[in-house]
Order: C-alpha cells, then structure tokens, then sequence
C-alpha cells in the first residue's frame, strides 16, 4: 500500500457503518522504542496516515456516520504487512487506476456496483461486498451474483422484474446457453439461476 491508494478504513464507531473510504496520503517507516522491564527494544514499524475520501461515490452521511478525528487517522504496521497489504483495519478499495494493483485492464474498469458477479471485483472482502450491494442496490438492481450463487436483497418496493417477456428473455437465452453465450450477457435474476439448475 502506497501513498495514493484508495482504501477503506475500518470503523470503531458502533453507529458507523463499518467501513469508510480513504486514501493513504502519507507513508513513512520509523523505529518505535519501547521500554519493558528496564530493557528498550527498538522495532521498525510502517506508519500510514489516511484521510476522508470525501470525494468518494460512497460518501453517504445518511449511512456513514463515521468520521475520523481530524479527518485523517494513523495507523501502525509492521513493515512486511505493509508489503503483503494484509491489515485488518484497512482494505483495497476497488477504484479505477488504483495506484497499486492497476485495474485499469480494459477488461474490469468498473466500480464495486458496476460488477454483476462479485468474482470480477479484484479485491473480494467484506468492505468490497458490503459496497457493491449498497450501490446496486441504490440503482435498483436487487440481484447479485457471486460465482454460481444468487445475492438478493429485498428492496422493499414493487419492481417489475417478473414480467412475461423478462421471463421470455431468459428462457431464451438458456436454450442458446450451448450456441452462444447470451445467458451470461444477461444480468443476475432468479429467471437465470433457475434456469442453469434445470
């Protein structure tokens, strides 16, 4: 993790929402003493510092409460998690041209709602599925998919996802499934799921 990279931040705030988007904007190694029984050990240690990303699509005041003191934070790591990126507080976020672990491929340029399955993201951890959900869920998109399973999240409204000719097109598309690949240009739907289980 480098400085640039766009993360999400772990909340201590039992009202947040559990995770918040930030971006490294310091990276520094220094050596921490520390005194234990009259005897000082010294340690190389990571300092990150991360600051709100307020610019960040996922932004919400309504579900992300959590504000960080100062609007910036510092956490401390030990230099190999630093290189290995595996710190429990703080995740990759899945951003376009991310400093570090380019996504920029061509192939997946989208955001954590533009993906339709969750194996596409390129970081799949909680705060990367958590999001994803919110923002399809905000555009209206109920259904999910995570490899061969089927995420839906109840939208507490009428929507017209159950239709004759929605049903049609899915059918269609599983009888085509061995010509062409259709099915899998359509997105996640109950039609679909029960569809390749017949």
């Amino acid at each position: 993790m480098e400085r640039g990279t766009h993360v999400w931040v772990r909340s201590n705030s039992p009202e947040g929402w559990g995770w918040k988007p930030a971006i490294i904007s310091n990276k520094e190694t220094i050596t921490q003493t520390t005194q234990t029984a009259g005897r000082v050990t010294e340690r190389e240690m990571v300092r990150l510092t991360l600051r709100d990303d307020a610019n960040a699509d996922d932004s919400r005041d309504d579900i992300l409460n959590f504000s960080m003191s100062g609007d910036e934070i510092e956490i401390f790591i030990d230099p190999t998690t630093s290189i290995s990126g595996e710190i429990d507080e703080v995740k990759l976020r899945n951003v376009r041209n991310q400093s570090e672990n380019n996504i920029d491929d061509g192939e997946n340029t989208g955001t954590d709602g533009d993906v339709n399955d969750l194996i596409d993201l390129p970081h799949l951890h909680e705060p990367a599925i958590l999001h994803a959900l919110r923002m399809r869920y905000d555009n209206d998109i109920i259904y999910t998919a995570t490899g061969p399973i089927l995420i839906a999240v109840n939208p507490f409204k009428a929507m017209g996802l159950y239709d004759a000719s929605i049903m049609e097109d899915y059918r269609r598309a599983g009888e085509n499934s061995g010509e062409s690949k259709d099915n899998l240009e359509l997105p996640p739907h109950a039609y679909k799921t029960a569809d390749e289980a017949y």
